[in-house]
Parts: structure tokens; sequence; C-alpha cells
């Protein structure tokens, strides 16, 4: 009930343009942003994005990008 995808995605955005789209974490906000709100396709687009610029453990986005390819939501409990 407190979950909107679309407000999310607004904010990500902002991040990123902030950022210049050069921040792996933030990318992978979006994406888990643009799953949120159903935009599947969009969500592998970026995702594949923040594990290319990632330069750290790349597991978890990993998980989540096989998670979008399905149209799944990553929701934390």
């Amino acid at each position: 009930a407190i979950r909107d995808g679309k407000e999310a995605v607004a904010y990500a955005r902002t991040a990123c343009t902030l950022t210049d789209w050069k921040n792996a974490d933030y990318l992978d906000t979006l994406a888990a942003s643009l799953a949120e709100a159903g935009e599947f396709a969009e969500a592998v687009r970026w995702e594949e994005e923040a594990i290319a610029l990632s330069d750290g453990p790349k597991d978890a986005m990993r998980e989540r990008l096989a998670r979008f390819k399905q149209g799944e939501p990553v929701r934390r409990p």
C-alpha cells in the first residue's frame, strides 16, 4: 500500500541525472524502481548498465537482473 513505483522512478532518475548516469548504485535503484512500476524492459536495460559500471560485487545485481527478466520486482521485507 505504501509502494509508489512511479514516484520512485522520478526520484531515481533525478539521482541518475545529477551523477551524469555514471553511478552504478543509482542505476541499480532506478532499475528496481522501474520494475516496481511494471516497466521490466527498462529495468533490464538499466540493471545491465549498472552491472557494467559497477566496480564492486555484482552477484546481487545479477540476481535482480534475472528477476526483472522474469517480470518480477524486487521487494525487501
